[in-house]
């Protein structure tokens, strides 16, 4: 007799696009499964940065949510980012206040174990979600008659049987790949390391992020998000192919960039490392997937929806969290999981995050030819020297059709004039 838990609706991964999915389906009144390889709290690769697409969908949960004081006590309010080009200038790219929204912040940054647990005590205060911690889903099962999922253990014993999986397992997890069918491609993916360090602050600009361009890097950059703590996140991301085809060793790079790099340098002479370095992948949205399937979704990362030009995933994870919920709730309702009850779900999510990605979709392409980075980096460098540059960069974040922005001859001319 099978000692499987039964759940309709089962969510791998506790990150922030399964904790989303799970919340946003209690909001709706159903229950869920919420099963992690971990336990909180948890460290992860990452930015450790929260936009504000991201805090929309914290208040669209719960309105009180991002104002909670164990929340606003672990966060930096960041009001901009500070861009360094290859040949030292700066550009201070400020942050809009959100619209409608002007008492929340635009962007925060605080480590993602801090983030995560917080958002997991809401799960574990739900008597509507169920958490299964510590248990590692290597296989799966699906009878084909009824469509239902059972999931494996590494002895190939049942752990849990269901309808509907809501995969969000990050990017390298082989889940997203053998259920959902995802397909690795080095120049839709990328590859991270990250570090904590204290002592490096920036009197100047206390409450910005950083990033370093440098063309050894590119496409991809040095980055810096500070927390209110005095530690920052310190990371490197470069696109896969890239870093394969010039044999780039990461770890070597990122050391490479604090010991030889005049501004970092100086910044880095009395840090203190805080733990150790730590390696993560990267799905790019740089191309339109498939995200769900019969009797599956993939949500956050699982999905492949992290922005190329920031390397952020957090806010993609939380929307696509959020709208698998809804889809999930719309087809428990009518008992029907197959692909074409869940297809929706596609195009509610590119729909809602196409902005964000476009940019990344349109430079793709021509971001791994060296002699495309070359004219690249002499243009930045150009631009860096413009005046009005950082006003019309600031722009281009929020402008809503950045297609017809970049193909518009009256935004070169306002930038290089």
């Amino acid at each position: 007799m099978s000692t499987a838990k039964k759940s309709v609706i089962t969510i791998i991964g506790a990150g922030p696009a399964g904790q989303m999915a799970a919340l946003f389906l209690a909001k709706q009144g159903v229950g869920s499964l919420l099963i992690d390889k971990g336990a909180h709290p948890r460290s992860k690769p990452c930015a450790d940065v929260v936009t504000g697409q991201a805090i929309r969908v914290l208040y669209e949960l719960d309105e009180n949510l991002p104002l909670e004081k164990v929340f606003t006590d672990k966060y930096l309010r960041i009001n901009g980012t500070l861009l360094h080009t290859p040949n030292g200038s700066q550009l201070d790219i400020a942050f809009l206040p959100l619209n409608k929204l002007e008492h929340l912040p635009t962007c925060i940054a605080m480590p993602r174990a801090d983030f995560d647990n917080w958002l997991h005590e809401k799960i574990v205060a739900s008597p509507l979600i169920e958490t299964l911690d510590n248990t590692v889903i290597t296989g799966w099962e699906k009878d084909s008659v009824t469509g239902e999922w059972t999931l494996l253990n590494a002895h190939k014993q049942a752990i849990v049987q269901s309808k509907l999986l809501i995969i969000a397992t990050g990017s390298s997890a082989s889940l997203a790949y053998t259920v959902g069918n995802l397909s690795k491609e080095d120049k839709h993916f990328a590859i991270g390391v990250r570090g904590y360090f204290k002592n490096i602050g920036n009197a100047d600009y206390p409450n910005h992020a950083e990033l370093f361009l440098h063309r050894k890097m590119m496409p991809g950059g040095f980055y810096i998000a500070p927390f209110n703590n005095g530690i920052a996140n310190v990371n490197v991301v470069m696109r896969s192919d890239v870093a394969k085809r010039n044999h780039i060793d990461l770890k070597q790079l990122f050391w490479e960039a604090i010991e030889l790099h005049p501004t970092l340098k100086e910044r880095f002479k009395n840090a203190e490392q805080i733990g150790k370095l730590e390696g993560g992948a990267l799905h790019l949205g740089t191309k339109t997937r498939p995200i769900s399937g019969d009797g599956y979704i993939l949500a956050g990362d699982a999905g492949g929806l992290i922005d190329l030009m920031s390397g952020n995933g957090i806010p993609q994870a939380m929307i696509s969290g959020k709208f698998a919920a809804l889809q999930a709730a719309k087809a428990l309702a009518s008992n029907d999981f197959s692909a074409a009850a869940l297809k929706a779900y596609d195009a509610n999510v590119y729909k809602k995050i196409n902005k964000d990605l476009k940019l990344g979709k349109l430079l793709s392409p021509f971001m791994g030819n060296d002699f495309i980075l070359n004219r690249a980096t002499n243009a930045i460098n150009f631009i860096a020297t413009r005046k009005g540059a950082q006003v019309q960069l600031s722009s281009l974040l929020y402008t809503k059709n950045v297609a017809a922005t970049l193909i518009n001859p009256m935004f070169y001319w306002k930038l290089l004039t």
